[in-house]
């Protein structure tokens, strides 16, 4: 609706980035891999990366820091740890975005 809404009024720079976290168990799943992915790499980061590696692994996505970009974009995503149902309910999310003319990526 917002979507709409902003067409509506003219907001031609309109962009959706969609994103799903899946269910818990998806999300436990992904952290598990995130944290061994995470730990061999950990010491080569930035010291809030080392950090967040240890506290709370997503916040590594955050990352600005240049140098620490090349290691992110190699790590697990949690698209790739969604179960079946999860998987299908965001590609359901995408095509009903689709469908009503909302673009994404």
């Amino acid at each position: 609706m917002l979507a709409t809404l902003l067409d509506r009024l003219g907001n031609q720079r309109l962009n959706l980035e969609l994103n799903s976290v899946g269910c818990p168990a998806d999300r436990a799943r992904f952290d598990e891999a995130l944290r061994a992915a995470l730990e061999p790499v950990a010491g080569k980061m930035c010291d809030d990366c080392q950090r967040r590696a240890v506290t709370n692994p997503l916040r590594v996505f955050d990352c600005k820091v240049p140098e620490d970009q090349p290691i992110i974009e190699k790590l697990p995503r949690i698209s790739q740890f969604l179960d079946d149902g999860c998987r299908k309910h965001f590609e359901q999310v995408q095509a009903i975005l689709k469908a009503v003319g909302v673009p994404s990526r």
